[in-house]
């Protein structure tokens, strides 16, 4: 049994994420950014489209 600070990691959801999360990186989707300033950017444009609720 893993310690309990990490039981949460072992989690049958979290390993789900776990594997949605290396398969997208097997498929090649996932972006990569040389500064700080370059992903911020990133973001601000992702958060202007999202739909406002």
């Amino acid at each position: 049994m893993p310690p309990v600070d990490e039981m949460w990691f072992w989690s049958e959801g979290h390993q789900a994420a776990e594997r949605e999360a290396e398969a997208d990186l097997e498929a090649g989707r996932y972006r990569t950014f040389g500064d700080a300033e370059s992903l911020l950017a990133d973001l601000a444009a992702l958060a202007g489209e999202l739909p406002r609720d």
